[in-house]
């Protein structure tokens, strides 16, 4: 597993009505009337409030929680019912069940080409507390020995588990071996009850506390507790970024979205009780950011910090930022890498690399390198460009399934550069490709 950088607060990162679900929607499961409904991932409003019915489905309904993208499917966990109901991509078709074995499930995840589902009960088999793995066509592959286990993310190469017996998250490698806990909470000052967890951007973690002290906690990239956000509301259960910096959360009455900055929230659907909250229509965030140029790590040429998560800073007086999107996997490759913060219409390219390193190069920090690789070089549009294409496209085919493979941007800088090299970097990101 590689080596994570301490982030900036998410605070600062926060600064920066069709039936199918495209890249800019949220899914979230709601359990009164059985659904999953649509909601923009830009601002939290309602976009579709049936975008699947789960009345359709057999058996009957009761309590979904959380609804994922696997491959060409949306497979949605269902706590009392037991099962993990599949729909097409559009939602519209009930396709069947998935997966044997389990008993009181809420939280699932697709993570190293497996669906991990999150386990409590000792019905069907299921062996009690255990994280389940299943092969993406429904065979049961491990049974893994956790926590009292809520939910399961995939987190820069190995998973996230909320233990409610012991209000901690823990660390898991893809193959159950306990790493250690990534925070350890005791309930009563920290969270208690964590439901939700939702890895941002920048590598930290938020997650929905459902206890006393209800509310938003957010952690960094070391599992430390950096920021308490009191939504004036309890019960929390889902949890996500949105992508204007507020956050997007449910209870048991309804959708509310929080504004960092006022501290308030505001109830965008009411009358509904909300479970999860995922991304959908392929835009789900593939990997982490590292090697930064604000100050966090190796220190920049010439004291050019940039600001928070950025590369070091350029001659527009700001660090350029790399981030990555969609699935990286083999069989549906969908990865995305954009940038912003470059000085204008400037030629660059992507590294690719296998190492993760952090060498002063120009007014940079080179982060990726050994087998480095590049892209053919684009112009960026406002300071902004988007590469596509990283499997079987000019870095031939992925080769370290499993393993991480680093990218970073590099872009001339010729004019009044702080350095005066005439060229910069971004930050790295890392990726791990699946099957």
């Amino acid at each position: 597993m590689f080596q994570r950088k301490q982030l900036a607060c998410f605070g600062l990162l926060a600064s920066t009505l069709a039936s199918a679900a495209s890249a800019q929607d949220l899914m979230i499961v709601e359990s009164t009337t059985d659904r999953v409904m649509l909601f923009s991932a830009a601002d939290g409003t309602l976009i579709n409030d049936t975008f699947i019915d789960l009345t359709t489905a057999t058996p009957s309904p009761s309590t979904p929680v959380e609804a994922i993208e696997v491959g060409n499917e949306i497979w949605i966990s269902e706590q009392i019912a037991d099962t993990v109901f599949r729909y097409s991509a559009d939602g519209t078709t009930f396709l069947g069940t998935a997966t044997t074995g389990r008993d009181n499930m809420r939280g699932i995840a697709l993570a190293n080409g497996s669906v991990y589902v999150t386990n409590s009960g000792t019905g069907g088999a299921a062996y009690g507390d255990v994280l389940k793995e299943y092969a993406t066509d429904g065979t049961l592959l491990n049974t893994h020995p956790v926590g009292d286990p809520f939910d399961v993310i995939d987190y820069g190469g190995s998973l996230l588990i909320a233990n409610i017996a012991g209000e901690d998250i823990e660390e898991y490698a893809y193959d159950g071996t306990f790493i250690g806990i990534f925070h350890d909470s005791d309930g009563i000052t920290g969270i208690d009850f964590p439901e939700q967890l939702a890895a941002v951007g920048n590598g930290n973690v938020l997650a929905a506390g459902f206890s006393a002290p209800s509310g938003i906690y957010e952690y960094d990239s070391t599992g430390a507790q950096i920021n308490f956000y009191d939504p004036g509301n309890s019960g929390l259960r889902g949890v996500a970024l949105l992508d204007n910096g507020d956050i997007i959360y449910t209870t048991g009455s309804g959708v509310f979205t929080y504004n960092i900055a006022s501290g308030l929230s505001t109830q965008t659907h009411a009358g509904v009780s909300g479970r999860f909250i995922t991304r959908v229509g392929g835009n789900i965030s593939s990997g982490m950011a590292y090697c930064f140029g604000d100050g966090s790590g190796a220190t920049c040429p010439c004291g050019n910090v940039g600001g928070a998560g950025e590369g070091c800073s350029n001659s527009a007086g700001v660090g350029s930022t790399l981030t990555g999107s969609g699935n990286a996997s083999l069989s549906n490759d969908t990865l995305q890498m954009d940038v912003v913060g470059v000085p204008g219409a400037k030629p660059g390219l992507i590294i690719r690399g296998n190492n993760q390193i952090a060498n002063l190069a120009g007014d940079g920090l080179l982060c990726a390198g050994g087998g480095s690789m590049r892209s053919q070089v684009q112009v960026t549009v406002a300071g902004a460009t988007s590469f596509t294409d990283f499997n079987g496209g000019p870095f031939g085919t992925v080769a370290n399934i499993g393993t991480p493979t680093n990218f970073q941007f590099w872009y001339r800088d010729p004019q009044s550069g702080p350095c005066g090299t005439g060229f910069n970097f971004s930050n790295g990101w890392t990726v791990t490709y699946t099957p």
